[in-house]
């Protein structure tokens, strides 16, 4: 994103939408492969999935991961 206001915060909004749409499938595997923690984002965007569905979560390992819950 590159104009004068928040273009973090709308290059973040964007790319929430356009992933949503395509998939991750339609990313370029290269800029993948070069993403800094990678897989602590694909575990939150996963575990993310799974707190919004109709029944929750509460195994030991969700419990251990997520604190408090």
């Amino acid at each position: 994103m590159n104009h004068s206001g928040d273009s973090d915060s709308t290059g973040a909004v964007c790319g929430n939408i356009v992933g949503a749409h395509y998939s991750p499938a339609a990313i370029p595997r290269s800029l993948f492969d070069t993403l800094e923690l990678r897989e602590v984002i694909e575990t939150l965007a996963r575990d993310a999935l799974r707190e919004f569905c109709p029944q929750p979560p509460s195994t030991p390992d969700w419990c251990q991961r997520y604190p408090g819950w």
